[in-house]
Order: C-alpha cells, then structure tokens, then sequence
C-alpha cells in the first residue's frame, strides 16, 4: 500500500443478530479485509430492536412477547446454549471496538480515527427494515466526516417501493457523500444510479469472498446426526416449504435435519432439531448434508459454495435470490411459492461452471474494493 493509502477500516454492518447469515456476512468481509492487509474494527453497533432480538425472554407484557417467551421456555436448554454460542462466536471471531453504541447520538460524540469507513453487507441500506428509522439512519455514516466512505454489497432490501420521499432524499444526500459505491442487487445499483448520478457496481455478498476451504477452517464438525440427512433451513417456516421437504424426506427415506424452526412448526414438525447450532455448527451441517432445501439466501450461498445439491424456495419478489441464481446459471434450481419440488431433479446439478463463475466474481469484487480502498476520494 501507498503511503497516503488507507490503512485503518472501520466496518458499519449487522453484525450481532443471532442470525447465521448475518453474522456470517460480518465475518466473512472482515476476514477477507484483514486478509488483504488492513487493519479493521466492526462497529459494535446495536439498534433497539437489535438487542431486542437477542434476547431470550422479552419483558413487556404484549401478546407476541407472552407467545415468544412461551415457545422459549419449552425448549429454553438449547436456545441458551445457542444464544451463547452466537455470542462466543462474535467475540472470538470478530475484532470489534471497545465501546458499544446503542444510537445515532452516541455515534456522533465519538471522534472515530479511521482512515475509511465501509458500510455492508446486509440489508443496510434498507430504512424500512422494521423498529426504529432513526436507529436504521446511522448505517449511512451521518457522523462520519472527512474520511471516506465506502459501500459495499450493500442492500435496500425488498423495501425500495416503500421508501418516502424524505427516505429517498435522505439516501441521495448521505449516499453522495461516498468516494465508491457497489450493491448487492441490481435494484438496489440503479436507484444510486439515479438520486445520486454515481457509478455504481454489483458486488458479491461477503460469504461469497471466503473459498470452501476459508469456511473450512472456521466450521465446527460435531456430528447432530450419524448419517446421511436433508437439511431445511428456513428463517421463517410455512406450510408450502414444510409439505415440500417431507415429499423430499418420503421420497429419498433421508431425515430432515433442522438448526432453525419458528412458528408453529417447531411445536410438531417432525424434524430432527438441531437447535442449539450456533454459526460454526451451521457450517458444519450445510458440509456435512447430503442435500439442503433452503429459503434462506444465505442457506442457498453456502450450498453453493460446499456443491451441495440443493433447492432454493423462494417467496415474493426475492430479488437477492433469484440475482444469485442467476449469476450463476443455477436458476433450475429455484423453486417459487406454491410449486412442486421435482423430486427426480433432486441430484440432477452439475457445480463445475458455478464454481467457475463464482471465483471469477469473488475476484471481480475484491477488485473493487483494491480500487475503492485505494483511489482518491470524491
């Protein structure tokens, strides 16, 4: 690196959510920084309704908070150790900053000391996620001034129709402020493209920067069933994606092993439960599967990325996912909402050009990055 190059990053992401994906994302790109030579903090950044998804038992006395805490306690053993094992994960794998932050106002005292500052992956962008908009403001770098700014797959999420005209106003004067711009979806690149009259690129989400053998080295082996089984991986389950997996289950006479069931499908579907798998035991099932029915984006990139032969179930638009598959001349694969799984497909992928294609993206967007980290500033 030059001499006025950057050196110091500080990374803006959601990085603390007990979700696999999300914390596999915040990893991965910082992975991947520290591996080409920069020294790099994650933001320990936390919204309202962040902390508020972490915890085990809630505290108000709302209707949802009696039913979570209810469906909780009846497995309350294995969410506490993987509730752990989430937070073990992100003290031993990430490098974040001393201090946590808890708003946009105690962001703006903090005099940070980094020569650049990169928002992404994940749904950053998104100021529709859900809980509070002011919270959601800070993931555009408001109180970071005179250094450069920086976003990487960054993603609007399935939001962009519902943004306001202050929302958009908003993203047009935070999002000019920024020397380089890449998104995660195409949606996503030309909205930028349009309020801010900037180039913009499409990246590929951090997980996808690390090889097999990267995530090889971080999961954990330990076995939740002795042969063979089909692994569902569903952040919010339905009755549709449910009936699809126990075809598949029938069919093959596989078990269907499970890390995460919500609604009412975790008080009776017949799935083996792996509850208690924190981030490293995720991996290890997705290696370890002998195929993975997902609707999951994240569930579907490590499929790929371990050539496990896999469905992708998709609900709605489901840009991000179908982007992907696209990419990667795997669209066969993709299943939408209320059709049938083929069952004689089932094994029916070849990999050899996926992986091929997705190397040479891994490589397109650490070039962005080189370039990003290393070209003037606006």
């Amino acid at each position: 690196m030059g001499e006025n190059s950057v050196k110091k990053i500080g990374i803006m992401t959601m990085h603390s959510s007990h979700n696999y994906g999300a914390v596999l994302q915040a990893y991965a790109f910082q992975a991947k920084l520290d591996d080409m030579g920069y020294y790099t903090e994650i933001i320990d950044y936390i919204t309202s309704i962040g902390r508020r998804n972490k915890e085990l038992l809630l505290s108000d006395l709302s209707v949802g908070s009696f039913v979570h805490n209810l469906r909780t306690l009846m497995r309350y053993n294995k969410r506490k150790i993987k509730h752990n094992k989430f937070e073990s994960f992100i003290k031993s794998f990430m490098k974040l900053t001393e201090r946590s932050y808890s708003s946009l106002e105690e962001l703006n005292r903090e005099n940070f000391d980094y020569d650049c500052v990169i928002t992404g992956s994940d749904q950053t962008f998104n100021l529709r996620l859900g809980g509070s908009r002011d919270d959601r403001l800070a993931y555009y770098l408001p109180f970071i001034k005179n250094t450069k700014k920086i976003s990487y797959a960054s993603s609007f999420g399935e939001h962009l129709s519902k943004f306001t005209d202050e929302d958009i106003e908003y993203a047009r004067k935070r999002l000019s402020e920024y020397s380089a711009l890449s998104l995660r979806e195409e949606s996503g690149a030309s909205f930028v493209n349009r309020i801010t009259g900037m180039d913009t690129e499409i990246t590929v989400d951090p997980t996808m920067l690390l090889t097999k053998e990267e995530w090889e080295d971080v999961l954990t082996d330990k076995s939740f069933f002795n042969g063979e089984y089909i692994l569902y991986y569903s952040v919010l389950a339905d009755s549709w994606s449910v009936n699809e997996v126990k075809r598949l289950s029938k069919a093959t006479k596989l078990p269907v092993v499970a890390p995460h069931l919500k609604n009412r499908f975790e008080l009776f579907a017949d799935f083996v439960r792996a509850d208690d798998s924190g981030p490293r035991e995720f991996i290890g099932l997705i290696k370890n599967a002998k195929f993975i029915c997902t609707t999951s984006f994240h569930g579907t990139v490590f499929s790929i990325l371990f050539n496990k032969p896999f469905y992708a179930l998709k609900y709605g638009p489901g840009e991000r996912l179908s982007t992907l598959l696209k990419t990667l001349n795997l669209t066969d694969r993709l299943v939408n909402y209320g059709e049938s799984v083929s069952i004689e497909k089932m094994f029916d992928i070849s990999f050899e050009n996926a992986n091929d294609i997705m190397q040479a993206e891994r490589q397109r967007s650490v070039e962005f990055l080189k370039n990003a980290l290393n070209g003037g500033d606006n």
